[in-house]
């Protein structure tokens, strides 16, 4: 059902809205505001109830004006209907208001739309189902369920308000006769879904309606949704007696009598789904001599009555056992636990006659109108353990129930059960971390102090699962007196939904009993427990009530009768112990209570006057909360907001301190739902997903409550955690937009614009596609692979992660690949890396590959990986260095070795190697054409430039820009990837500044810089920036550095380039330096350890920059550690271009006058030697500041 306003036939036309506030709209455009008049929208509304009918002006006229006189009345409303005429009988279109003298009336033109008209003309005639009345309405009804004039100031008069009154009455009965008829022909067209959607609109407009709730009920219980149909009995319960006063009848509730959902007719349908089970095998014991022939039969069958009565699902017998499943669509929640006390109660009742294993791991489920089928292992798994437990014994994984108490270790992943009290066998409930809830704490803490004085009241803390409803009390009540307070926590739980009181009845059992006592003389243990009920004589009748009440276990019919009296005994025992001793009564997951808990709670609360009582529960968002005098004080817990999120996966994480992106993931993940953020921040930290967590249960709850169309939400988890409507339609049979207005209505789907939806939390987007059986993931990915391919603009990677979910490895390789290329090209390079390793992973499932197709993902990883990780990839450089070693015998593949050679020239400075000379050499060979001959150029002039040789380095330089002057762009980067006349003139203009062209120098640096703009290529562009900021901070000129220096570090945070982010950074902070703007010495760290990162050769450039920022900062201590570094390098690399500024250094730092004029000496001799007259300008001015230091005892700047 689109979200649109006009209906498919009136698009062009006017369509008028009266449902709801009152609008206009011409096509898509909204006019409402033409309508000068606001009861102009009263004069609608009437005219619309009688379309085509005459009204005489004169009645309208007293109608909306009551209180002027005729003539004035008359003028008013001639003025109404000049706007009016303005607007609906514009020329270009057909008129809908006739005039004349007397009378007015309405007539809808072809091709327009009124929406009251549709609902009378639909809701009181006999219209045929073929009527296109019907599909305009389905497309925009929800856009109309809303009163007429919803929000409309009326102050037209007693007579109108009376019309408005009974119009609106009229068009609320057209409404649900309208809905009524189309739950009718979508249920005959076997469209539940959509039948549902409408049974829930109707429910919505007609919240008193017995047949509307009644018929929304049947429709829930189709889906298997008795939590949601149960949920309507008792919103409506509500709304009868505060509103009417009486109760609904005994045809609604009998609906909610039935035992399964399959006890109504026609409500199972064939399902195949995957799902996370916990399964209990129970075995007969071995047969005992005096056993009668049908023993192991009668207690086989007694035992599944018993589990029928705990709410559980035992499957048929097969042989001599049968399984029994928790975590099944019936009930997902809470599975390990109610496992567990079946297990406890099993043992109990038939002690020594059953052998019971228990196992959990995921299961495809095939439910049909006969049963269901399981197939996996963990049917197995349990009937193995079951068969290997003794006679009264009860084996289980050690993955479920190892550190539970009462369960000890058999073997190595075997655990055995020791009799124990049932509700202590699964352990307390764990305090976890709690944050951003010290207001709600409050309100708890206020109210247990009034209620302490004589103030009760009922608080309901109310959320979605998982938010911390039980965290908030928990943390009340560790705050308590446990001396002076009472608590009774009531727990209820899934197993006793059919167990009237259960949770009561618990409560004060767990009281009066310990692990040691039994139940045979419960009224000297209430004495003892609370003396004072002795001597109150109100409370004497109410005795014999109360104990039947406590003793009545396996008698739930003694629950059931003089349900008034023992109400009235429970009250009475509260009310008498709470006059010495305040209570605390703590309903916990108010929203598993049997129908008898809601309705006892509910009373008591509207019998609170001045009992030192506060009633506290806890329950989800959608379960009314019922009452009758009393209303709850409602404490609504939301999401937590990033920063709460952030600091509680923190508090999980505890003394692992997690990076802030993976904290950032985490948040934006849970949703700021505790649970979810306990649950991944556990499996970032171990990888844990154990299926005891309870956020499992937890979600596969909320989406089973889509019944037989939950299938559509798992399809639509194959699209992702946003997807589109027309997307999901080409993949599943039938039309699923009703479906996913269903899921947002259940909060599991948010609608992001017109057909997007988008998962509420990644968490149920994950339980949603894990509920697909493997194999139609696969099928379902393929075929949506399949037309994403052919679709324009749409990502690779995302049409690669669908063939790989798909199995299809070829077409997924294939994918990867181009996501890889596409990525390279936009200069995305760690993105295309991460692509093209997903690629080689993949490798092994397609063996058919070519060792030539291997190659060239070989050379794309290689070239990816130098780009995102700087030229010192270890990782390039062993994919370099195996292409070369591969290729290197091999004749026919001169021009792939030629490839391979200049990747690993590039990328040589892994492992701290630099033998660029040598490979240079190798490459001389194989250089027979022009573009090989410039990738020669480049090499031998970066190497003879790093080793002082400028003259030479120069030569190789300018013959490489001479060449790449007659070579295409696309020839200048044949061998790199990178334009090589940029890259040559980047290392000219820094050479020149060495040999003392400072003119050469600023052209080249000029024309490289433009060249590489040009280009429209980033990193080369960063590359150019770089060695243009090396050639100004050596000329000093700390305006012009940063100035180039800052463009390229934007660049290198915006492209991911570590090396170029790391040396920018050093050139603009010693720009800052140099202008005495920079004080701190942590980021010029920071900026040396990024490039010494990503290139590993040495960092030779970097450290001479930070020696330069030492130096204009005067940490002389920690420039004489930073030489010493330096001068290590400079041995191991060959690095000898900047030895003689690093004499000069060091004899900065020596006292030692003879040593000073010797490093003076040398440095300067080494720069002639090198023909760096440049540097040896630099140099005699850095000897001349030296010597000033020395006599002044000052610390100049470098000139």
């Amino acid at each position: 059902m689109t979200r649109q306003f006009a209906p498919p036939n009136a698009q062009n036309g006017l369509h008028l809205w009266l449902c709801g506030a009152p609008r206009l709209y011409l096509a898509e455009e909204d006019i409402s505001f033409q309508v000068r008049y606001r009861k102009a929208w009263a004069l609608l509304a009437f005219l619309a109830f009688e379309t085509t009918v005459w009204q005489s002006r004169s009645v309208l006229a007293r109608l909306l004006w009551p209180d002027l006189s005729d003539s004035a009345a008359l003028t008013n409303l001639r003025q109404v209907l000049n706007n009016l005429a303005q607007v609906f009988n514009k020329l270009d279109q057909s008129p809908w208001l006739e005039i004349d003298r007397l009378r007015i009336r309405l007539c809808i033109p072809l091709g327009s739309w009124l929406d009251v008209a549709t609902f009378l003309h639909l809701g009181e005639g006999e219209i045929h189902d073929t009527d296109p009345a019907w599909s305009e309405l389905n497309q925009v009804l929800p856009l109309c369920l809303g009163e007429m004039l919803e929000g409309h100031r009326i102050t037209e008069g007693s007579s109108f308000d009376e019309w408005l009154q009974n119009a609106r009455q009229r068009l609320h009965r057209a409404k649900v006769a309208t809905l009524t008829r189309m739950i009718a022909q979508h249920s005959r067209n076997d469209q539940e879904a959509t039948a549902l959607l409408l049974a829930r609109w109707r429910w919505q407009i007609d919240p008193l309606g017995e047949e509307s709730a009644a018929g929304l009920i049947r429709q829930l219980l189709k889906l298997d949704d008795r939590r949601g149909a149960e949920q309507v009995a008792a919103e409506l319960d509500r709304n009868l007696r505060s509103e009417l006063g009486i109760r609904p009848s005994s045809h609604l509730l009998n609906l909610l009598q039935i035992s399964t959902p399959y006890s109504i007719q026609g409500t199972t349908t064939e399902i195949i789904e995957q799902r996370t089970l916990f399964l209990l095998f129970v075995a007969l014991a071995p047969m005992l001599p005096s056993d009668g022939v049908d023993a192991g039969l009668t207690t086989l069958l007694a035992a599944r009555t018993l589990l029928n009565d705990l709410r559980t699902e035992p499957l048929r017998l097969r042989g001599r056992g049968f399984w029994v499943t928790f975590g099944s669509a019936y009930c997902a929640e809470e599975g390990l636990t109610r496992a567990l006390q079946v297990i406890a109660q099993l043992l109990q009742a038939f002690p020594e006659r059953l052998c019971l294993g228990l196992a959990s791991g995921p299961v495809i489920c095939h439910t049909h109108p006969d049963g269901i089928d399981l197939f996996g292992l963990a049917p197995e798994h349990a009937w193995h353990l079951a068969h290997k437990a003794k006679a009264g014994e009860a084996l289980a994984s050690a993955s479920l129930v190892a550190g539970l108490p009462g369960w000890l270790q058999a073997e190595q992943d075997t655990y055995r059960w020791q009799p124990t009290r049932t509700e202590f066998m699964t352990g307390a409930k764990k305090l976890t971390p709690m944050v951003s809830r010290k207001q709600h704490f409050r309100q708890l803490r206020t109210a247990w102090e009034k209620a302490k004085n004589g103030i009760p009241a009922w608080l309901a803390v109310v959320g979605d699962g998982g938010i911390g409803k039980t965290r908030l009390v928990q943390e009340l009540i560790e705050t308590l007196d446990t001396k002076d307070t009472l608590l009774l926590h009531l727990q209820c739980t899934p197993n006793q939904q059919r167990q009237p009181l259960a949770p009561l009845r618990q409560a004060l059992l767990n009281k009066l009993l310990t692990p040691t006592s039994n139940a045979t003389d419960l009224q000297t243990q209430l004495l003892t427990r609370w003396p004072a009920l002795g001597t109150n004589e109100t409370f004497i009748p109410a005795w014999p009530i109360l104990l039947n009440f406590l003793q009545a276990e396996g008698d739930q019919q003694a629950l059931i009768n003089g349900r008034n009296d023992l109400f009235w005994a429970i009250y009475m025992l509260i009310d008498a112990i709470s006059s010495h001793q305040p209570i605390l009564l703590w309903m916990d997951d108010l929203h598993w209570a049997d129908l008898a808990t809601h309705e006892w709670w509910s009373h008591y609360a509207g019998l609170l006057e001045n009992q030192s009582v506060l009633l506290l529960s806890t329950s989800r968002t959608d379960v009314p909360l019922t009452q009758l005098s009393t209303p709850a004080k409602l404490i609504k817990l939301q999401p937590l907001d990033e920063v709460d999120t952030s600091a509680l996966v923190r508090l999980q994480a505890a003394s692992v301190e997690l990076d802030s992106t993976i904290v950032a993931h985490i948040a934006k993940d849970s949703g700021g739902i505790p649970l979810f953020v306990e649950f991944l921040t556990k499996h970032y930290l171990d990888g844990s997903t154990s299926s005891n967590h309870p956020m499992h249960g937890l979600l596969a709850q909320e989406i089973d409550r889509l019944g037989a169309f939950k299938g559509i939400l798992q399809t639509a988890a194959v699209l992702g955690q946003r997807f589109y409507g027309v997307e999901l339609a080409r993949l599943v049979p039938e039309e699923p937009t009703p479906v996913l207005e269903l899921a947002c209505h259940y909060r599991l789907l948010e609608v992001i614009a017109e057909d997007c939806y988008e998962f509420r939390h990644a968490l149920i987007r994950d339980a949603a596609y894990q509920g697909l059986p493997p194999a139609m993931a696969q099928r379902m990915h393929g075929l949506h692979a399949d037309w994403l391919a052919v679709q324009q603009n749409e990502p690779a990677a995302h049409i690669a992660e669908h063939f790989e979910q798909a199995r299809r490895w070829s077409e997924a390789i294939h994918w990867w690949q181009r996501a890889g290329e596409l990525a390279l090209t936009r200069e995305f390079a760690a993105d295309a890396l991460a692509c093209y390793l997903r690629a080689q992973e993949l490798l092994p499932c397609h063996p058919s590959l070519t060792a030539t197709q291997k190659r060239q993902l070989g050379f794309s990883i290689a070239k990816a990986a130098l780009l995102s990780e700087g030229y010192g990839s270890e990782r390039g450089h062993l994919q370099y260095q195996a292409l070369v070693e591969e290729l290197a015998n091999d004749l026919n593949e001169r021009e792939n070795l030629f490839r391979a050679l200049s990747g690993l020239y590039m990328g040589g400075s892994s492992f701290r190697q630099t033998d660029g000379l040598i490979i240079a050499e190798k490459m001389r060979p194989l250089s027979d054409t022009a573009a090989k001959q410039l990738m020669l150029c480049f090499a031998m002039g970066n190497s003879l430039f790093w080793r002082g040789c400028f003259d030479q380095a120069r030569d190789w330089q300018e013959k490489g820009i001479a060449l790449s002057e007659s070579l295409s762009a696309e020839e200048r980067s044949r061998y790199w990837g990178e334009d090589l006349g940029i890259l040559l003139r980047a290392f000219l203009c820094w050479n020149a500044w060495f040999v003392g062209d400072e003119q050469l120098a600023a052209n080249t640096a000029a024309d490289g810089i433009a060249l590489a703009r040009s280009g429209g290529k980033p990193h080369a562009l960063c590359f150019m920036l770089a060695f243009a900021s090396a050639e100004r901070w050596c000329a000093d000129d700390a305006s012009g550095c940063a100035q180039h220096a800052n463009e390229g570090l934007i660049l290198a945070r915006h492209h991911g380039f570590p090396l170029w982010q790391g040396i920018h950074g050093l050139f603009s902070l010693w720009s800052q330096a140099r202008k005495g703007l920079l004080n701190d010495l942590s980021p010029v760290l920071q900026a040396a350890e990024q490039f010494s990162q990503a290139y590993r050769a040495g960092s030779t450039t970097a450290c001479w920059v930070m020696a330069s920022i030492l130096y204009q900062l005067n940490r002389q201590h920690e420039l004489s550690h930073l030489l010493a570094q330096m001068r290590f390098g400079i041995a191991k690399y060959g690095d000898e271009y900047c030895l003689s500024e690093v004499l000069m250094y060091e004899a900065h730092l020596t006292d030692d006058r003879l040593a000073i004029t010797q490093l003076h000496n040398d440095a300067l001799n080494l720069a002639r030697l090198q023909g760096a007259f440049g540097l040896l300008k630099r140099l005699q001015q850095f000897k001349e500041q030296t010597v000033i230091v020395q006599s002044t005892d000052t610390q100049p700047h470098l000139h």
